[in-house]
């Protein structure tokens, strides 16, 4: 359960400046992390580095659409501990002010080791 007000928020600040999908090495982004950092940190970039790597690749020739679902900063990201793991929530943010239902990545991060445990798009 999500309170009002989340100590995790300036994480959710950190989309703006979310890499571009090319960029899928967690050096080459705003979130890497020494190997020895811990907390949510730690399991947002372990997220955000499959994230990445799972969007199609941007593409001139494409529908706008698809290129925006395919840009890391069309997404809003949410973190939270739930037990021993980290959930991580990646929803797509509106476009032309259409919502979309569905089509978001989940994460659940183990809190001990950091690696993913299970990852799915949300239908």
């Amino acid at each position: 359960m999500r309170s009002a007000m989340n100590p995790l928020l300036p994480l959710l600040i950190l989309t703006a400046i979310a890499p571009r999908a090319g960029s899928t090495e967690l050096g080459d982004s705003p979130f890497s992390l020494a190997p020895k950092a811990q907390g949510p940190a730690r399991a947002l970039a372990v997220a955000h580095e499959d994230f990445v790597r799972r969007l199609p690749p941007p593409r001139e020739d494409v529908a706008a659409m698809e290129r925006f679902a395919s840009d890391p900063d069309s997404y809003a990201i949410a973190i939270e501990r739930d037990g021993v793991y980290y959930i991580v929530d990646y929803s797509i943010k509106p476009y032309q002010g259409q919502s979309f239902r569905g089509g978001g990545y989940r994460y659940r991060i183990d809190g001990s080791d950091f690696r993913i445990v299970d990852a799915r798009i949300e239908p």
